[in-house]
């Protein structure tokens, strides 16, 4: 064959093959694109995914900070309001008791847990040596489920309560724990506490209460059952509080003989004067009207001719 023929079949077999190719077009290049997409979202998908296990399972974070520790997860899980006055954590053991004083004032206790399962944290009062009981009495008990929001619960301390212990009741295996009990006293106080005791408050300013004092609940007030001779009375009361403190004079059957007056409770123990002329009828009435929410009791004293 000679070199023109050669070159002669060469080029036929160009023209063949370019007449069976094709260039890709603009729908092969559209569909490449969506192909690489799909690729690039599932890659990013799975990120994500290994990212989240990640996470749950306490795992490095990508930037090299190392995981927080479980007891500090159940520690940063709890609201940071009030005036904390207990805050503990550590690990969740069926021994673990700790002992506190008694705290005034409307209480809320937070309990988290990180781990599995559920834990219950129970506060305990103890009481005081002058009510001649020895056997604690509880104050409030508290549920939680680890790796969930904290749980809250308001409580308070009642009369003749010197002390709080804080146990668990319900433990959680290899689980971490973090509680804060915060007050709504603004500083922390305590039964003993000046600010607390309202003969104080009166002796403060010369006036002494001597056998004029006692805790209001929310719930009952207080109805003195001796009658009062007709005449015009002036009572000094502290009361300390949270709330409002309402006194009147009412008949035996316990309606108000006339209008009653009311004052504002505080932490310290706030100081008013209530005046009225009553008949021969009348007795003595105090009332405590927490604020919204509140449980706890107030302190009040009075003295009056």
């Amino acid at each position: 064959m000679t070199d023109r023929e050669m070159a002669d079949l060469f080029a036929a077999g160009r023209t063949q093959a370019l007449g069976q190719v094709r260039a890709p077009g603009v729908e092969a290049v559209h569909r490449t694109v969506r192909r690489r997409r799909r690729l690039g979202a599932t890659a990013a998908a799975c990120a994500v995914l290994v990212t989240a296990l990640g996470s749950a399972a306490l795992l490095p974070r990508l930037d090299g900070t190392p995981p927080a520790p479980p007891i500090d997860i159940a520690r940063n899980d709890l609201d940071a309001g009030g005036t904390v006055v207990i805050a503990e954590s550590g690990q969740a053991d069926a021994g673990y008791t700790r002992s506190f004083p008694a705290y005034l004032g409307n209480l809320t206790v937070q309990v988290s847990c990180a781990g599995t399962g559920r834990l219950t944290l129970v506060v305990d009062g103890v009481p005081e040596a002058a009510t001649g009981q020895r056997d604690p009495v509880e104050q409030t008990r508290v549920t939680t489920e680890c790796g969930t929001e904290p749980t809250g619960t308001l409580f308070a301390v009642g009369r003749g309560v010197d002390g709080l212990t804080v146990r668990l009741d319900d433990v959680a295996a290899g689980a971490a724990f973090a509680y804060r009990i915060t007050t709504d006293t603004g500083v922390p106080i305590t039964p003993g506490d000046p600010a607390a005791d309202p003969v104080a408050t009166l002796a403060a300013s010369g006036v002494e209460a001597t056998g004029h004092h006692l805790w209001v609940a929310p719930s009952s007030g207080f109805h003195d059952q001796t009658p009062l001779d007709a005449g015009t009375y002036r009572l000094v009361i502290a009361c300390a509080g949270a709330g409002t403190l309402r006194v009147e004079f009412v008949g035996v059957d316990g309606t108000a003989v006339t209008a009653g007056q009311e004052t504002a409770c505080g932490w310290p123990a706030r100081q008013a004067i209530f005046t009225g002329t009553r008949d021969s009828t009348a007795l003595l009435s105090i009332s405590f009207q927490p604020v919204a929410g509140g449980v706890a009791p107030a302190r009040v004293a009075w003295a009056g001719s």
